[in-house]
């Protein structure tokens, strides 16, 4: 099965670094894979 990355951009938290994100969506893509 393929997964797809979504980023909502709009549903992050205030103050959230544009690092933390990529790193969430980074981590959150390597859980999906497994």
């Amino acid at each position: 099965m393929e997964f797809g990355v979504f980023s909502l951009m709009g549903y992050r938290e205030r103050g959230a670094s544009t690092k933390q994100i990529l790193e969430e969506a980074a981590e959150q893509t390597r859980i999906a894979d497994q």
